[in-house]
């Protein structure tokens, strides 16, 4: 089947008016629709497969029969997902029994419909990445300047110049030796700059929640 019509291509081309050529390797979904018709009463089947750098694809034949008087006319419809390589080419390929089928096209009638092309098809990657989406939000991290609120039972690994870790701080603060929090106390530290250094563990059985 030959083509004289692209609207746009994109890492896909059409040469020779019949090879959908591939710029990169990958997989695709080629699908088409052709319009049959022929010219006789005598029934007749048009055969469509799929063709590979010039060789026939195994398992890809479909016949659709037209019946009747002449003029019977009847739509071929499907696609083919297919995997290759950059410089690979595909082409649909057709015959019929009966040598009055053919693929029919239909001039436009102004202010009623557009023209039909005979045959219509399109084919696009179905495994190619979209762009990457922009970094989100860092997160906090400690040293973190501002306020937190501590519930549980928490312990903190290292020293400190306070012995007491309970109630409101406005003073910085910085932990260095181990200091229990009993569960169910709540913590609010508030200053410019608390920094916590070494290792913070929860006691079992109770929760801890950090809301920066």
């Amino acid at each position: 089947m030959t083509f004289n019509n692209t609207d746009f291509s994109n890492g896909i081309s059409l040469v020779s008016s019949s090879r959908f050529t591939l710029s990169q390797g990958g997989a695709y979904n080629l699908e088409f629709s052709a319009q049959l018709d022929k010219t006789n009463s005598s029934n007749s089947t048009a055969y469509i497969w799929l063709r590979k750098n010039g060789t026939d694809v195994a398992d890809t034949n479909t016949g659709v029969t037209l019946a009747g008087g002449s003029n019977d006319k009847a739509v071929a419809a499907w696609n083919f997902y297919i995997s290759g390589s950059a410089g690979d080419y595909y082409e649909l390929t057709w015959t019929a029994t009966n040598d009055n089928t053919y693929l029919q096209a239909q001039n436009a009638v102004p202010g009623y419909y557009p023209a039909i092309p005979s045959i219509i098809a399109t084919m696009g990657s179905v495994d190619k990445a979209g762009p990457q989406g922009p970094a989100g939000t860092s997160g906090s991290t400690f040293p973190y300047t501002g306020s937190a609120q501590i519930t549980g039972s928490l312990t903190v690994t290292g020293s400190t110049t306070s012995t007491i870790f309970s109630g409101l701080y406005t003073t910085p603060q910085i932990y260095t030796e181990t200091i229990t929090i009993p569960t169910a106390t709540n913590a609010m530290l508030i200053g410019p700059t608390i920094s916590i250094s070494g290792s913070i563990t929860v006691s079992s059985g109770s929760t801890l929640t950090i809301s920066l």
